[in-house]
């Protein structure tokens, strides 16, 4: 009986030790197959993408000479008379990339008139021609554009020695393209009884882009 029992506790140990060994084969297999999981994440290569070269384009207004509307007519009777006109629409393109920004300058020379001698009495006192309304800006892509609404605008008089800078885009605005427009009878021309003479006045109006903050 005695030997029995050590007989049936030596089966039984046998077979635990079978069993452990089977778990640990489990195991290591286990262990295997994860090493080797690490392994195939561990092969995985990246490549680095060279970025694209992006050359600038330029700063243009379109059409390269802007117009102004011819000035309505007058009828001297004594007191003070006003001429109006506008200038032209235009578009701005700013594709150089570069960030510095630009401006838009307008300036009229003294208006005079025509075929009389280049005389001061002959000639329309400077400060006569005021632009009275800014402009309107607007990008022709709202959503891919820097906005319109950071563009600086003025008014003033034109016809001085330095004119009025009418648009000015700060440093890293503007970029892209930008319908301008203007009121009708935005320009406002300006004529005192002691000044003006019957007759028809002239004066050169340009319209000038340059780049810079």
């Amino acid at each position: 009986m005695h030997k029995n029992s050590n007989v049936a506790i030596d089966r039984v140990k046998k077979r635990g030790e079978n069993k452990m060994k089977n778990i640990f084969k489990k195991a290591a297999v286990s262990v295997a197959t994860l090493g080797l999981v690490v392994s195939a994440f561990g092969a995985t290569n990246y490549v680095e993408a060279a970025g694209p070269t992006i050359t600038g384009g330029s700063l243009s207004m379109t059409p390269s000479t802007v117009g102004v509307e011819a000035f309505s007519a007058v009828t001297l009777d004594g007191a003070t008379k006003y001429s109006y006109s506008k200038i032209n629409n235009f578009t701005v393109s700013d594709s150089t990339g570069s960030g510095l920004g630009w401006h838009v300058k307008v300036k009229a020379d003294q208006f005079k008139l025509v075929g009389g001698t280049d005389i001061d009495s002959n000639k329309l006192p400077l400060h006569s021609l005021s632009l009275e309304s800014l402009a309107t800006v607007t990008a022709q892509d709202t959503e891919s554009m820097d906005p319109a609404g950071n563009i600086n605008k003025l008014s003033g008089f034109i016809d001085s020695s330095d004119g009025v800078e009418i648009l000015s885009a700060p440093v890293d605005e503007g970029m892209g393209t930008y319908d301008v427009s203007f009121a009708e009878e935005s320009l406002k021309l300006t004529l005192l009884p002691k000044h003006v003479k019957a007759g028809t006045y002239e004066s050169t109006i340009t319209v000038s882009i340059t780049s810079g903050p």
